[in-house]
């Protein structure tokens, strides 16, 4: 393990928390398939509409910004089984930046402000389902994508997860007036998830569900009791090829 010195914030990933399987980095290469919105399961009142450009098909469906908690889609695979699902949304600035995506009952949050028109991993399962609860800004549901190799080793783990701990900088707000949000993506500064503001001096959180081919960046902010969230620490970045870094140095409280 190696560290930086005069330490204000740290967040450590130990090799033993690190339950990404690097034998599987490979494509997937066999079936897949992509459910658009008029296959989607629909729970509450969703407007479809071709506005924004960059969605998949014809149109897509948002929630108007309103009843928010009372609406979902939910998207299936054509069977049961272990499938990699990605969702598809044009991104834009009044979007929501953290909406629940349910996948194999696991919940990632993904900010749709950004890294719209691509497929965005969001786990390993059989169904997705796209939410609108806690969420600020205009929910998008459009296309989701199942996708499932034609042959990996039965004892392959394609899906890992990364615990983080960290120790916050109490230089004028001690650690139970402070609320750590985790941001992890597939691009450096660009994260298309987010944990949701913690509970007061919580300094732990698990990251599950990601796909242990990609890289994976990192980066965690506080919000002291005044509500002024900081900015980002400096980044952790888990590259499948490569052992973590063990330590960064973060934020520091105005």
């Amino acid at each position: 393990m190696t560290h930086r010195e005069n330490i204000m914030w740290a967040v450590f990933v130990g090799v033993a928390y690190v339950l990404f399987t690097l034998a599987t980095l490979r494509d997937a290469t066999g079936e897949t398939e992509v459910v658009d919105t008029q296959q989607a399961e629909l729970t509450g009142d969703w407007t479809a509409s071709a506005q924004a450009s960059g969605s998949w098909g014809t149109n897509y469906l948002h929630d108007g910004n309103a009843d928010k908690g009372t609406k979902t889609a939910t998207y299936r695979a054509p069977e049961p089984g272990a499938w990699d699902v990605a969702v598809w949304y044009p991104a834009a600035a009044n979007r929501a930046a953290n909406v629940p995506v349910v996948v194999n009952g696991r919940t990632n949050r993904v900010d749709q402000r950004a890294n719209g028109s691509r497929w965005l991993p969001v786990g390993v399962g059989d169904s997705a389902t796209i939410g609108t609860e806690g969420t600020v800004g205009y929910v998008i549901a459009d296309a989701v994508r199942f996708s499932r190799p034609d042959t990996l080793p039965p004892t392959t783990n394609r899906v890992g997860r990364v615990s983080l701990a960290w120790t916050f900088y109490t230089y004028q707000y001690p650690a139970t007036q402070q609320q750590a949000t985790v941001y992890w993506g597939l691009e450096s500064r660009i994260y298309q998830h987010n944990s949701g503001p913690l509970a007061f001096g919580r300094d732990t959180y698990i990251v599950s569900n990601l796909d242990a081919r990609s890289t994976w960046y990192f980066a965690v902010t506080a919000m002291p009791s005044n509500g002024v969230e900081t900015g980002y620490s400096e980044e952790l970045v888990w590259d499948n090829l490569q052992p973590p870094v063990a330590w960064i140095t973060g934020w520091e409280v105005e």
